[in-house]
């Protein structure tokens, strides 16, 4: 794939960059402004248009490369959606011939590349491996849980069940960021394997590092770096986590600690747990990229992170969707009180970056026109009753 990322930057200014106030007058809608970056992307490809592959975006502004025709033909079929306030769940069903414009979509998705933050909701691999062509072995309500693979270790366990990843789910998934808790090493591992093609969850940052704590330090580079005594030193030592994954390499790695410690896996150091503090550049950068993902999901709102989900890809809804598959009660649980624990300890880094995930997560939202009211069909193809988040 070759990335025209001006192209892209340009298009995506106004949904991503900054605020909806700040791009639009009060008579453009979302669903507007989507067509119109459709159209640009179009627009800015014509003479190209005896290619076989052209540079557009897509409804999240991301660079996807697809044969023109199909482009023009997503184009007309979402024009006329917005046109007559169709939801996007009616859209496979409703079009017959956006079927077959959606399954090259699919095509240049896969491997899909999920990279998995320490602590930010590995269910995500339920939705993943449901991608429709991802994993044709897996039975459709499969679960992935702890109790069905039988392994706290969820995804390793699916793996044992299924077979390694090049048999389970063939081409679909990167083997490099395969639910392993890796970084991004430069601007051309980035362009090539995650610009249009990647997904995210995100977390309020102290919620994530009281979790990671509580989760035997997760991430915390020993032997490099002494073991923490205080949960304060944990934070102060691993702040930044999310911001420093989308700009380093290196992922998490396994260490001998059976004499003082114990711990499931990989859960020592990587990108995550890389002592030096971001940088103001980092963290500008980090932003850059997380606004070329494909879907970002934020963990506190996962019912309305699934509905976006399955809105980006155009699929249908299910159980295994909102499931838990890391807790033993399958249950929702409270948040921490961040005060109990960390006092008034904030994190800079991450937490600047969640922000603009927050915005990120809102304006899709608002562009594919999802509300708890507009989300029903999926939760109800789900079986499941929103439960505010």
């Amino acid at each position: 794939m070759f990335v025209m990322r001006s192209i892209m930057l340009s298009c995506m200014a106004c949904l991503a960059l900054g605020s909806a106030t700040d791009c639009m007058v009060d008579t453009v809608d979302p669903s507007e402004m989507i067509v119109s970056m459709l159209q640009m992307g179009l627009q800015r490809t014509e003479a190209e248009s005896n290619s076989t592959e052209l540079a557009v975006i897509d409804l999240e502004g991301n660079l996807l490369v697809h044969n023109a025709q199909s482009q023009r033909a997503l184009l007309s079929v979402r024009k006329a959606q917005i046109a007559k306030g169709e939801e996007w769940w009616l859209t496979l069903d409703a079009d017959p011939s956006f079927a077959a414009n959606h399954a090259q979509l699919m095509d240049n998705l896969f491997p899909v590349t999920w990279m998995h933050v320490p602590k930010c909701g590995e269910s995500l691999f339920n939705a993943i491996i449901h991608i429709p062509g991802a994993c044709p072995n897996v039975l459709e309500d499969f679960e992935v849980t702890t109790q069905s693979v039988g392994n706290p270790l969820t995804i390793a366990g699916f793996y044992d069940m299924f077979g390694p990843r090049e048999v389970s789910c063939p081409g679909a998934i990167s083997p490099l960021w395969n639910g392993n808790h890796r970084g991004i090493a430069s601007d051309e591992e980035f362009e090539e394997n995650f610009v249009g093609k990647s997904l995210i969850m995100i977390r309020q940052p102290e919620q994530r590092i009281i979790s990671a704590y509580k989760d035997t330090t997760h991430s915390w580079p020993y032997p490099e770096v002494a073991i923490p005594e205080t949960i304060n030193d944990f934070a102060d030592g691993i702040q930044g986590c999310i911001t420093k994954m989308l700009t380093r390499g290196g992922e998490s790695y396994f260490v001998d600690t059976s004499d003082f410690h114990t711990t499931f896996g990989p859960h020592w150091g990587g990108a995550c747990g890389d002592p030096p503090k971001p940088t103001a550049e980092e963290s500008a950068l980090a932003k850059e990229r997380l606004q070329q993902f494909l879907f970002v999901g934020i963990t506190d709102q996962w019912q309305m992170s699934m509905c976006l989900f399955h809105a980006t890809m155009n699929t249908h809804c299910q159980a295994s969707d909102f499931s838990d598959s890391r807790t033993q009660d399958n249950l929702a649980h409270p948040p921490y009180n961040v005060t109990e624990y960390l006092g008034d300890f904030l994190d800079p880094y991450d937490g600047s970056l969640f922000e603009y995930g927050l915005t990120l997560f809102g304006q899709r939202l608002t562009a594919h026109g999802l509300s708890p009211e507009a989300c029903k069909p999926c939760f109800d193809e789900a079986g499941i009753v929103f439960n505010g988040s």
